[in-house]
Protein backbone atom coordinates (compact mmCIF):
# COMPACT_ATOMS: atom_id res chain seq x y z
CA UNK A 1 0.00 0.00 0.00
CA UNK A 2 1.38 3.44 -1.06
CA UNK A 3 0.53 5.64 2.16
CA UNK A 4 2.91 8.33 1.49
CA UNK A 5 6.28 9.97 -0.57
CA UNK A 6 8.99 11.41 -0.39
CA UNK A 7 9.99 13.65 -2.96
CA UNK A 8 13.91 13.31 -3.49
CA UNK A 9 13.91 15.69 -6.14
CA UNK A 10 16.76 18.00 -6.70
CA UNK A 11 16.62 18.15 -2.57
CA UNK A 12 20.39 18.97 -2.05
CA UNK A 13 19.46 22.44 -3.74
CA UNK A 14 16.15 22.90 -1.64
CA UNK A 15 18.24 21.81 2.02
CA UNK A 16 18.54 25.23 2.91
CA UNK A 17 14.57 26.23 2.87
CA UNK A 18 13.24 23.50 4.08
CA UNK A 19 11.68 23.80 7.81
CA UNK A 20 13.84 20.65 10.12
CA UNK A 21 10.44 18.97 11.09
CA UNK A 22 8.20 18.43 7.71
CA UNK A 23 7.79 14.94 8.07
CA UNK A 24 4.22 15.53 10.21
CA UNK A 25 3.32 12.88 13.27
CA UNK A 26 2.44 9.57 12.19
CA UNK A 27 -1.65 8.75 12.73
CA UNK A 28 -3.06 6.43 15.36
CA UNK A 29 -3.46 4.21 12.57
CA UNK A 30 0.24 4.21 12.18
CA UNK A 31 0.32 6.29 8.22
CA UNK A 32 1.64 9.36 7.61
CA UNK A 33 -1.23 11.71 6.40
CA UNK A 34 -1.24 11.55 2.56
CA UNK A 35 1.05 14.13 1.14
CA UNK A 36 4.28 14.82 -0.79
CA UNK A 37 7.46 16.12 1.38
CA UNK A 38 10.57 17.20 -0.16
CA UNK A 39 13.65 16.64 2.03
CA UNK A 40 17.63 16.48 1.65
CA UNK A 41 19.26 13.24 3.31
CA UNK A 42 20.15 15.18 6.05
CA UNK A 43 16.69 16.02 6.75
CA UNK A 44 16.00 12.50 6.52
CA UNK A 45 18.55 10.74 8.54
CA UNK A 46 16.85 13.41 10.99
CA UNK A 47 13.34 13.11 10.57
CA UNK A 48 11.19 10.48 12.86
CA UNK A 49 11.57 8.05 9.88
CA UNK A 50 14.89 7.20 10.93
CA UNK A 51 15.39 8.77 14.70
CA UNK A 52 11.89 7.47 15.74
CA UNK A 53 8.47 9.20 16.23
CA UNK A 54 8.94 9.52 19.60
CA UNK A 55 5.19 8.12 20.74
CA UNK A 56 5.74 4.79 19.66
CA UNK A 57 4.31 2.24 21.65
CA UNK A 58 8.02 0.33 22.13
CA UNK A 59 10.73 3.16 21.24
CA UNK A 60 13.19 0.56 21.90
CA UNK A 61 12.34 -1.29 19.62
CA UNK A 62 12.48 1.17 16.61
CA UNK A 63 15.69 -0.09 14.29
CA UNK A 64 17.47 3.36 13.87
CA UNK A 65 20.97 1.47 12.87
CA UNK A 66 18.63 -0.46 10.12
CA UNK A 67 16.38 2.78 9.29
CA UNK A 68 19.68 4.38 8.65
CA UNK A 69 21.13 1.48 6.01
CA UNK A 70 18.61 2.13 4.04
CA UNK A 71 18.54 5.77 3.84
CA UNK A 72 22.50 5.60 2.85
CA UNK A 73 21.06 2.94 0.05
CA UNK A 74 18.65 5.28 -1.21
CA UNK A 75 21.21 7.70 -1.16
CA UNK A 76 23.55 5.66 -2.87
CA UNK A 77 20.68 4.63 -5.74
CA UNK A 78 19.39 8.69 -6.21
CA UNK A 79 22.68 9.77 -6.69
CA UNK A 80 23.03 6.89 -10.09
CA UNK A 81 19.35 7.61 -11.01
CA UNK A 82 20.24 11.51 -10.82
CA UNK A 83 23.85 10.77 -13.17
CA UNK A 84 21.40 9.56 -15.53
CA UNK A 85 19.25 12.53 -15.36
CA UNK A 86 15.88 11.41 -13.00
CA UNK A 87 15.37 14.34 -11.19
CA UNK A 88 12.17 13.05 -9.14
CA UNK A 89 12.07 10.15 -7.06
CA UNK A 90 9.69 8.72 -4.74
CA UNK A 91 10.18 6.79 -1.41
CA UNK A 92 7.36 4.88 0.26
CA UNK A 93 6.03 1.77 1.37
CA UNK A 94 6.35 0.45 5.03
CA UNK A 95 9.36 2.61 5.57
CA UNK A 96 6.96 5.66 5.79
CA UNK A 97 4.99 3.98 8.53
CA UNK A 98 5.02 3.72 12.05
CA UNK A 99 6.47 0.51 11.94
CA UNK A 100 9.74 -0.44 14.11
CA UNK A 101 11.74 -2.55 11.43
CA UNK A 102 10.50 -2.27 7.81
CA UNK A 103 11.56 -4.59 5.02
CA UNK A 104 12.99 -2.19 2.76
CA UNK A 105 12.23 1.46 1.08
CA UNK A 106 9.54 0.98 -1.92
CA UNK A 107 9.81 4.03 -4.40
CA UNK A 108 9.60 5.05 -8.14
CA UNK A 109 10.93 7.64 -9.85
CA UNK A 110 9.65 9.52 -12.84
Amino acid sequence: MLTYKLNMANMLHMSAIRKPHAIPPFGANGLLPPGDVELSFEELRQSRLVVGPGNSKNVAAWDVPWRSLLVQNLETLTHQLWKAGIREIFADGSFVEDKDHPNDIDGYFV
